[in-house]
């Protein structure tokens, strides 16, 4: 399977046609180009020349509102300032909008995590309320992970450590016990 990285338009364009020039099947590209069906046959019919009158009509459909264009020009990869430079928006009605795209992303990430997680939602939900509970932040959560993967190395750390400790005391009592007798022997020339 192909790695696909964050690819503007233009690029999942090329790829979906590489892949078409290929023999793959619609299923297959969807899956590796992260492209509908529905841009995949309307590459497939700019390719051919096709032109049905389904895709005619979809032509004459009315255009897209401004936050429509906008979240497009996010998905392709776009920054903020230059979807605010080529829609001409005004920085708030562009942060806005950005926002609302965020917030979606989101939503449809949360609704893809659980629906591949659905038998196990009862842990997750327990997992959440724990978390949402104990107000435990995010670098919390992401500390606790970093000692939990490092356990081994902490607790070979603190053997050595307490090795130190025992060694460090052994060697205190060796020379308390030397100047012990050093002042024992002074003492008793005196």
């Amino acid at each position: 399977m192909l790695d696909v990285m964050i690819m503007n338009g233009q690029d999942k364009e090329a790829l979906v046609i590489d892949l078409l020039n290929k023999g793959h099947t619609t299923r297959e590209i969807a899956k590796q180009a992260h492209v509908s069906f529905f841009e995949i046959k309307k590459i497939r019919m700019k390719l051919t020349g096709d032109v049905s009158e389904e895709h005619q009509e979809d032509q004459k459909k009315k255009p897209l509102s401004i936050p429509s264009k906008a979240f497009k020009l996010f998905l392709e990869g776009k920054s903020i300032v230059k979807v605010a430079i080529e829609l001409d928006l005004p920085t708030d009605q562009v942060l806005k909008i950005h926002s609302d795209y965020l917030i979606l992303q989101n939503m449809e990430r949360a609704s893809r995590i659980l629906t591949e997680n659905r038998k196990n939602l009862g842990a997750y939900l327990s997992l959440f309320d724990f978390v949402n509970g104990n107000n435990i932040k995010v670098n919390d959560l992401n500390e606790s992970v970093h000692l939990a993967r490092n356990i081994s190395n902490l607790k070979k750390e603190k053997s050595q450590l307490e090795y130190d400790l025992d060694m460090l005391m052994d060697t205190k009592k060796w020379y308390e016990k030397e100047l012990d007798e050093i002042k024992n022997k002074y003492y008793k020339t005196r």
